[in-house]
């Protein structure tokens, strides 16, 4: 159905694998220049910041987010 419904071929997901195969490290690096844009980026980190090996200041502009225990019935209404 997915292959109707976008108009591929019927035999598109036999022929992708070759397809992938043909794709080069320059049209990875290309597009990537074109649509990826680390200054721009955001990570979001989850964990305990007393295990990790360095500040995650390092790596840029730093937000810490507390989250809501919500173990607790008054914090749950």
């Amino acid at each position: 159905m997915n292959n109707e419904y976008f108009g591929f071929p019927a035999d598109y997901l036999e022929t992708y694998p070759q397809k992938i195969a043909h794709v080069s490290v320059a049209d990875v690096q290309r597009v990537a220049k074109t649509y990826i844009q680390p200054t721009k980026a955001t990570v979001l980190m989850v964990g305990d910041l007393s295990t990790f090996e360095k500040p995650i200041s390092t790596l840029g502009k730093a937000q810490e987010i507390q989250l809501i225990d919500y173990t607790n019935d008054a914090n749950s209404r």
